[in-house]
């Protein structure tokens, strides 16, 4: 969830910082993490988030 999270922040370059500072700071695996991301995204937008945000997060992470 704070990867694709609309509060903080709404823009493509959010998304990837978010995902990037969250694979060094834990020291992920990087397409591992962006993988996770977009399974857990499709998974729950349309139960807790707008679905039109799911999807474009889902595009950004898959364009990469």
């Amino acid at each position: 969830p704070i990867v694709r999270s609309i509060e903080l922040g709404d823009r493509r370059t959010d998304v990837w910082y978010r995902l990037d500072r969250l694979c060094g700071d834990l020291e992920l695996d990087r397409d591992r993490a962006r993988g996770w991301t977009i399974a857990q995204t499709v998974a729950w937008r349309s139960d807790s988030m707008q679905p039109e945000w799911g999807d474009q997060v889902v595009r950004w992470l898959l364009d990469a």
